[in-house]
């Protein structure tokens, strides 16, 4: 865990010194997209309410509230679109932005350096690995990130309705994630201290 943490610390350092732009405005639009889905949740509760004839909280009626939902999922899909295409053009900006502090860090280097078998392979397993584990990483934080606030919200909206069944949605979520991060631990293949010492 700890190596973990440590890796998403050096990989969100680096992704900001890459684009600091790009990468917050992509961040601010998968928090903005994760809201937009909490009040499709929630306005799906008022529809089914307002069939149903039971008290709701704007009391609009079905035909409005169905508008509104066709309205936020246009939104959201314009929004997701947008977020897509600022992620590519990050990507490839801190792609170019790592191999080019990667290509510094080895011409800094003697050639028995090069000689020394450990320092070869720590180059080589770099080299072939930190391109997909830096994305890797980002994407699983902004993921975790943007369902961690869907996950919350939606437990607080079935909290409304049935507070039983938020209990039983909780433990049903945490516990697949606790084995998993429990049996199956995959550790960041690059030593973190060799990418402090590329930056």
């Amino acid at each position: 865990m700890k190596t973990t943490l440590q890796a998403i610390h050096v990989v969100l350092s680096r992704a900001f010194k890459a684009g600091k732009f790009l990468f917050s405005l992509y961040l601010i639009l998968s928090v903005v997209l994760s809201f937009t889905n909490i009040i499709n949740i929630y306005i799906f509760k008022e529809i089914v309410d307002t069939a149903n004839n039971n008290n709701t909280i704007f009391n609009f009626n079905l035909i409005t509230l169905i508008s509104i939902r066709l309205i936020i999922e246009i939104i959201s899909k314009v929004l997701s679109r947008c977020s897509e295409y600022f992620w590519y053009v990050f990507d490839t900006k801190q792609l170019f932005f790592n191999y080019n502090d990667f290509l510094k860090k080895l011409s800094s280097f003697d050639m028995e350096n090069f000689e020394n078998p450990t320092t070869s392979d720590l180059i080589w397993r770099a080299y072939s690995r930190f391109e997909w584990h830096v994305r890797y990483y980002l994407d699983t934080f902004i993921k975790f990130v943007s369902k961690g606030i869907e996950f919350v919200a939606s437990i607080i909206i079935f909290a409304m309705a049935s507070p039983m069944g938020a209990i039983f949605i909780t433990l049903c979520n945490i516990f697949p994630i606790y084995f998993r991060s429990v049996w199956i631990r995959t550790p960041f293949p690059v030593p973190v201290n060799t990418l402090n010492r590329t930056s």
